[in-house]
């Protein structure tokens, strides 16, 4: 897709500003949220002749506690209702947030998508399976955002040894895996363990899960 959106700031003035947000925030443990659009325009579907409006917020953010983690997450398949460019990360997030409210209705953390029979990913999360010491995920396509997250797991996995495949899986296969995760900027890496009400696996975090995990923060701690 043709880039229509012109933004005169590089990347490190992108990490300047959001150095100094996070120091005059004063919080030890936060998140950003860097928001760029066009800004306000009269409502007539053409592009305003005017700069980008970058927006910008800083958050403290609490971590999922160790006991949660330590027993994994529930979790729902939903139909994928989102529109065809999903790796686009833009404001369009309505099918996001109804998924996750259903999910959350239903006593679950995620909803983990569906579309045309194959699993994309989660409302807000990118969606693993385990299967034979193997960690399965969706392909990068237009379907799926391609977190920050997924490509550290990525380099984990293959510090590890561990076979790191990209291909299509049904929502049948998943309910087989040995083991099923999630990854996303404040989740991390976080095992689901029960799927439409049926146990993934023992129906606890997964061994290969935890070490993916683990090793993970240690490159976090050393960055």
């Amino acid at each position: 897709m043709q880039r229509r959106l012109t933004i005169e700031q590089s990347a490190e003035d992108f990490k300047a500003i959001i150095l100094e947000a996070v120091q005059k925030s004063n919080e030890l443990e936060c998140a950003v949220y860097l928001q760029i659009t066009r800004g306000v325009a009269v409502r007539q579907h053409l592009f305003p002749a005017a700069p980008v409006s970058i927006t910008m917020t800083v958050r403290p953010v609490h971590a999922i506690e160790n006991e949660a983690r330590d027993k994994g997450k529930k979790a729902i398949f939903h139909e994928d209702e989102r529109w065809a460019n999903c790796y686009i990360k833009s404001l369009n997030l309505l099918p996001n947030i109804l998924a996750k409210q259903t999910a959350h209705e239903a006593g679950c953390f995620e909803a983990i998508l569906v579309r045309d029979g194959y699993i994309t990913e989660g409302t807000s999360s990118n969606v693993y399976m385990v299967k034979d010491g193997m960690v399965y995920t969706t392909p990068l396509s237009k379907q799926i955002l391609s977190g920050i997250t997924r490509m550290a797991v990525k380099k984990v996995t293959e510090s590890l040894g561990i076979p790191f495949i990209e291909k299509k899986f049904t929502p049948e296969e998943l309910l087989q895996a040995d083991e099923v995760f999630i990854t996303s900027t404040t989740s991390e890496i976080l095992p689901i363990v029960n799927v439409d009400g049926k146990s993934i696996g023992k129906g606890n975090p997964g061994k290969l899960t935890m070490e993916i995990y683990h090793k993970f923060k240690g490159f976090i701690l050393a960055d």
